[in-house]
């Protein structure tokens, strides 16, 4: 459990282990007028399951409040897709970045898929430059029978 510092001067001292037992105990002093402060939680992508936060708060006076609530973390890809073909052409074979001319279709095949079950996974087309979503498209989650085809 090492304590990190980060450029704010913030502490943090708390990080998740599967499958391990811990408790952490993790200060922040708040002055004045503050109604807020942040607590940041670093989680490794290997900490698959369900976490359950308790945040204890006393005010200078004494007076207590307790905050409880679950973090659930996916599996080591949130969530893991893997794509199949483009147009009929495996991924594995492209060399760089494919590019298609404007009105082309592109027939994406693919699966969707988290140990712990989705519920629901989005495809999106977004523009490099302005960082903004052309397109979007909701896929269905695993074992949907929908049968909905993504293109």
């Amino acid at each position: 459990e090492d304590e990190d510092e980060d450029d704010d001067g913030h502490e943090h001292g708390l990080t998740l282990h599967s499958g391990t037992d811990w408790a952490v105990l993790e200060t922040a002093n708040l002055e004045g007028t503050e109604a807020e402060a942040e607590l940041h939680v670093d989680v490794p992508l290997t900490a698959r399951g369900i976490w359950h936060l308790i945040v204890d708060v006393v005010d200078a006076a004494g007076n207590t409040a307790t905050y409880n609530t679950d973090l659930h973390v996916e599996n080591t890809h949130i969530p893991e897709f893997a794509l199949t073909t483009v147009n009929g052409e495996s991924p594995d074979s492209w060399h760089g970045e494919p590019m298609w001319a404007a009105g082309t279709t592109v027939e994406i095949v693919g699966t969707v898929a988290d140990s712990d079950g989705i519920l629901s996974a989005e495809l999106e087309l977004i523009d490099e430059a302005t960082e903004e979503d052309v397109w979007s498209f909701v896929i269905d989650a695993a074992g949907s029978t929908d049968g909905t085809p993504v293109s």
